[in-house]
């Protein structure tokens, strides 16, 4: 076999190889059935599929190579072409798939009780005998105003720092009557870090908590300033 049939495979189909890819310069290199190879001039590397369904034009995306093997590649492109032949958008299929697979995910922290709103709501019974009802409930009002609505459904777990700092950040941008939520903020993050440390007690699987790392990010609480 010559060395360009090495590097490029057979002529009818399936043209590239893995020896080709790891050396492939910027450009775009076709493996035929619409998959290709997008080089980009810094050396990224990601694998694109032009398909038409109903007479539109497609652009799919299978992950950027080598992660994602010339192998698996072909594998997404056949599944690909399979729903296409069924009518079926991938585009619309892959996303659907995703969404049931993190509802099943919920349900099931749902039915574990590791959901944040879960765990937040055991920690305000276990206070029942550590604080008064005034300022438990008062917590947990504050945690379904501001908390709940937006991680209350998610499995703790999967709660990624950036994502709470986010949340505080946006909520001491807010006033008040007139006041900054600044204060607010920082004590919903002091308070979300004890939800993070009963989870920390009932599982010893999970050790994470941003909280303490994100209070020192939050901006500092001035009453006399007005957002």
């Amino acid at each position: 076999m010559c060395i360009a049939s090495k590097l490029y495979g057979d002529s009818y189909g399936n043209k590239l190889t893995s020896r080709f890819c790891d050396i492939a310069e910027a450009g775009t290199h076709f493996d035929g059935d619409g998959l290709y190879l997008l080089v980009e001039k810094d050396g990224k590397k990601y694998w694109r599929m032009v398909c038409y369904l109903n007479g539109k034009r497609k652009l799919l995306a299978f992950g950027r190579y080598p992660k994602i093997s010339l192998a698996k590649a072909r594998e997404e492109r056949t599944r690909a072409q399979e729903l296409i032949s069924q009518g079926i958008d991938p585009v619309q299929h892959a996303k659907a798939q995703k969404l049931q697979q993190e509802t099943i995910k919920q349900k099931q922290a749902h039915e574990a009780g590791n959901t944040f709103e879960k765990i937040a709501r055991r920690l305000h019974q276990n206070k029942a005998t550590k604080t008064t009802d005034e300022h438990r409930n008062r917590v947990l009002r504050q945690f379904e105003i501001h908390l709940f609505p937006l991680i209350g459904h998610r499995p703790i777990n999967e709660i990624q720092g950036a994502e709470l700092l986010t949340i505080f950040r946006n909520i001491a941008a807010k006033t008040n009557h007139g006041r900054p939520m600044t204060y607010m903020a920082k004590r919903l993050c002091q308070w979300t870090g004890e939800v993070y440390d009963l989870a920390n007690i009932e599982n010893n699987e999970f050790s994470n908590n941003p909280c303490r790392a994100i209070m020192k990010h939050l901006p500092t609480h001035n009453p006399k300033k007005s957002s």
